[in-house]
C-alpha cells in the first residue's frame, strides 16, 4: 500500500516497526521484537515476538479535509495535509517461547501492554514517521500453536490478531491566500515615514 509517508515507507510497514517498538519497552521479560515474521535461518532471541501487517487492507474513502494548518510559507505556497480516508487491516502477533509456562507469564504481560486502559480497551500510539498521526490498535482474538510436532521441536508459540485504523494522510504543496498589510497599517506600525526630505 503506497502513501507519502516521511521515510518513504507504506503505511503498513511503519505501523508494525511502531507497535514492535513499543512491545519490547513496555512488556516485561521480552527479549526481540521484530517487525516481520522470522525467517526459518534467524537465530531468535527467546521470549520474542514478531509483528507483520496481514495483505487484507481496507481504505475507506472520506471527503478529504484539512489535517493542519500551514506553517512554512514559500512563494505563497505551502505543504498543506489532507485527510482523504481511513485505513482498516490487521496485523498479526506473534510471540514465541522457550515453554508453556514463559509463554504464558510473558502472554499475560503483552496483553496489558496492548490494554493499558480498560474503557476504553485498546492501544493508541503516535507514529512520527506518518506525520505524527495516531494509531489504533484493537486486540480481537488469539490462537495457542499447539501441536505434536511443534512440541517436538520444543517450539512453543501463540499468534495474536490486531485490528488497526487510522488517518490516510496526503501532503502536497498548493498555493495559499497570504494576508499582507495595507498602506495605512504599515503606517500605522511606524513602518513607512512621513517626513518630506527637500532636496535642494
Amino acid at each position: 500500500m503506497s502513501d507519502s509517508t516521511a521515510s518513504n515507507e507504506s503505511i503498513t510497514e511503519i505501523v508494525p516497526k511502531v507497535l514492535a517498538a513499543y512491545l519490547l519497552a513496555n512488556v516485561q521479560g521480552l527479549k526481540q521484537a521484530l517487525d516481520e515474521f522470522p525467517p526459518s535461518t534467524l537465530k531468535m532471541d527467546l521470549p520474542s515476538v514478531s509483528v507483520f501487517a496481514s495483505s487484507n487492507a481496507e481504505f475507506r474513502p472520506l471527503m478529504p479535509y484539512l489535517d493542519a494548518a500551514p506553517t512554512v510559507v514559500v512563494n505563497n505556497k505551502s505543504k498543506i495535509r489532507w485527510v482523504v480516508g481511513i485505513y482498516d487491516f490487521t496485523l498479526q502477533l506473534d510471540l514465541w517461547a522457550r515453554n508453556k509456562e514463559e509463554r504464558d507469564d510473558i502472554f499475560d504481560s503483552l496483553f496489558n501492554a496492548l490494554n493499558p486502559k480498560i474503557d476504553p480497551m485498546g492501544l493508541v500510539l503516535a507514529m512520527p514517521e506518518y506525520f505524527n498521526q495516531l494509531c489504533d490498535y484493537l486486540y480481537v482474538g488469539h490462537n495457542f500453536e499447539d501441536s505434536e510436532v511443534r512440541a517436538q521441536r520444543d517450539e512453543w508459540r501463540v499468534t495474536l490478531k490486531l485490528l488497526v485504523t487510522c488517518k490516510a494522510i496526503r501532503e502536497r504543496s498548493e498555493f495559499i491566500i497570504v494576508t499582507t498589510p495595507t498602506a495605512a497599517e504599515i503606517e500605522l506600525d511606524g513602518e513607512i515615514s512621513t517626513d518630506v526630505l527637500v532636496i535642494e
